[in-house]
């Protein structure tokens, strides 16, 4: 998956939770990019990376095994 793609993803799924539940589904804003929607907290995540791929993000967060889990 492209990085614009994962943005635009993350970007339709708060759409759709806030019209749907009436609350965000995370804290972090997202913002208005020429490129399209953006959130600059993922951005500083895949920054430099035009493919996403699986994994990615395991490798650069620390998950905590029971949450994963849960």
């Amino acid at each position: 998956m492209t990085a614009m793609k994962l943005q635009k993803v993350v970007y339709y799924c708060q759409a759709w939770h806030l019209a749907w539940e009436g609350r965000a589904s995370f804290p972090e804003a997202i913002r208005a990019w020429a490129s399209g929607p953006v959130c600059p907290a993922l951005y500083e995540l895949h920054r430099g990376h035009f493919e996403i791929e699986g994994g990615f993000f395991a490798k650069r967060l620390c998950v905590r095994s029971d949450l994963a889990t849960a």
